[in-house]
């Protein structure tokens, strides 16, 4: 039951004060309190139907997921309510706020404290929440909407370089670290501390407003580590805009003239960079399995023994066409497939029902016994090329977007699975593109494209993204007007998220030289090796790296594929 003492509500508040009283609603299973100036507009009708009012009062959704609908709703008069509403996704969510307060009413409380002593953040209006039998359903937080305000990340990313700027940068910088301790020195710690959480409205003053306080906990002490770990995600959200000299500048603000946490501050400076490192993994391998659950992109249907991986955008009925189309192909148009083979097919669907695109489907067949028995204690070939796609799409290696992916499982083993993905339509693998591009006549262009590709290899090992088989044939090469554009198939090769040491990028290098066709030159293959040096140096000294690459070479041959079929040839 929500009781005003719940709230941080005084009966004297509640009773007496007319100016801020706030004004008990209880309809059904919904309850609640708001504000007295809401009160003609706030009703529990109106929580009910959050959607419509959104249409009636020319409002805008910003967030709509599993856990947490927010939108921004034009009042009459003028002004703007901000709405949050915090869905229970699970039956073990429910259990747990029979005996903890819900995220409505967290940031409820937190807000007004706050406030009370002096920190600034959107003003709180009203909370409701529904319960069926004590369990709790739903929560709902109205606030005031701060029109003009932008987070920290889009102000700084909308900020022009030059001197004026920087003083400018800095003197919100210095701000931000001043409302950081005083935000630690209340006792408050903000579990998701970052610069999208702070608000500013762009001024002389610049006011900074501290939100998304259902991720704070009030305690007695917050202690150093928790201290550095709040600074440490607030460097790693605008670590686009700071340099070392703008973090010592943080945090002497932070520690009010010196090293705020003992020792020096480039100590200091060491530790918060490991904890940035250990952030951009956790965040990295978070995000890889957004697309095996439930989320704002992805779901996830399972019927029997199928398992349905898809993005929200593709339409079951369109998914199903597309597979229909893919078995009619494999079963009466065998010469229009792409590759068949006792393991993987795969074919080009023309449209897609929806909206015309083109689309590759990769059929993974698990036909042995040892095979089926081996995916069941790991993740199948099909599902790892699906997580490493969206991976590499989402990081922008991949222009190709991942679409679905499709298993099929007997008795808990895999025993086919369909992998889609976008088809661009000037893509050509690496191999056949140098044949046509650069093969009789290579011209001061092939050194731009060695260039640029070994500045994309390059970042690509930087970024984490390791391919076990890094041949010609599994790169595809578009043009742009910039130059040119690569991206990887074979994906299930695809290792992310570990440290790629010079073992690994010999291995590649090695690959790559090999799979070149024999009419390039030493000198077109010693100019790439230098160019990816420069971009990525490794601990080996150039001379050396060179000889051990081409000196593999000769001993393994070259093997690439041409539009005549596969060439085998000596490497001299």
């Amino acid at each position: 039951m929500l009781r005003p003492s719940d709230l941080g509500i005084s009966r004297r508040e509640l009773m007496k004060d007319r100016e801020s009283r706030w004004i008990r609603v209880k309809e059904g299973n919904l309850q609640g309190f708001i504000n007295s100036e809401l009160e003609p507009v706030v009703t529990a009708h109106f929580v009910e139907d959050l959607e419509r009012q959104v249409v009636l009062r020319k409002g805008q959704v910003l967030k709509d997921s599993r856990v947490r609908w927010v939108a921004v709703l034009h009042l009459e008069g003028g002004g703007h309510l901000y709405v949050k509403k915090f869905r229970i996704p699970g039956q073990w969510q429910k259990i747990k706020y029979l005996i903890r307060p819900s995220r409505a009413m967290r940031e409820w409380v937190i807000s007004r404290f706050l406030l009370e002593q002096g920190i600034l953040t959107p003003r709180p209006l009203g909370v409701f929440e529904r319960r069926q039998h004590g369990l709790l359903e739903e929560s709902f937080l109205f606030a005031e909407a701060l029109e003009e305000a932008k987070n920290l990340l889009e102000y700084f990313k909308n900020t022009q370089l030059g001197e004026d700027r920087i003083e400018e940068n800095n003197r919100v910088l210095r701000r931000l670290a001043e409302t950081v301790r005083k935000v630690h020195d209340l006792g408050l710690f903000h579990k998701d501390l970052h610069g999208a959480n702070f608000l500013i409205i762009d001024g002389s003053s610049a006011s900074l407003y501290l939100v998304d306080l259902h991720h704070a906990r009030r305690q007695a002490r917050i202690s150093s580590s928790k201290r550095l770990w709040n600074i440490a995600q607030i460097f790693n959200s605008l670590g686009f805009m700071l340099d070392q000299e703008a973090k010592r500048l943080f945090l002497l603000t932070y520690g009010r003239g010196q090293s705020p946490f003992g020792g020096s501050l480039e100590s200091c400076l060491t530790r918060l960079d490991g904890m940035v490192q250990k952030m951009v993994k956790r965040r990295e391998k978070s995000r890889a399995k957004r697309c095996l659950k439930e989320s704002t992109l992805f779901t996830v249907d399972r019927q029997a023994d199928l398992r349905v991986f898809r993005r929200r955008e593709i339409a079951r009925d369109d998914l199903v066409a597309i597979l229909r189309a893919h078995r009619e192909t494999v079963r009466s148009n065998r010469e229009k497939l792409l590759k068949y083979s006792r393991k993987t097919i795969v074919s080009m669907i023309d449209s897609l029902p929806a909206n015309g695109r083109r689309v590759c489907i990769k059929e993974y067949r698990y036909q042995s016994i040892l095979e089926r028995v081996k995916n069941a204690f790991r993740r199948p070939k099909g599902k790892a090329a699906w997580v490493a796609g969206n991976v590499l799409f989402r990081r922008g290696f991949c222009p190709a977007k991942p679409l679905a992916y499709v298993e099929r499982c007997k008795l808990g083993f895999p025993r086919e699975a369909f992998y889609l993905t976008e088809a661009l339509p000037d893509d050509l693998e690496m191999d056949r593109y140098l044949i046509q591009r650069f093969g009789e006549r290579p011209g001061t262009d092939l050194r731009r494209f060695l260039k640029r590709f070994a500045e994309w290899m390059g970042t690509l090992h930087q970024g984490g993204i390791y391919h076990r088989d890094l041949k010609t044939c599994n790169i595809l090469v578009s043009e742009r007007p910039d130059g040119w554009g690569f991206s990887l198939v074979d994906l299930e090769d695809v290792v992310q998220g570990k440290k790629i040491g010079s073992k690994k990028i010999l291995r590649n290098l090695i690959q790559i030289n090999c799979s070149i066709p024999k009419s390039f030159s030493y000198g077109h293959r010693t100019r790439f090796l230098k160019e990816y040096l420069r971009v990525n140096p490794i601990a080996m000294e150039e001379r050396v790296l060179i000889k051990r690459v081409l000196d593999e070479s000769r001993r393994r041959g070259i093997v690439y594929v041409s539009s005549q079929g596969d060439v085998i040839d000596k490497f001299e």
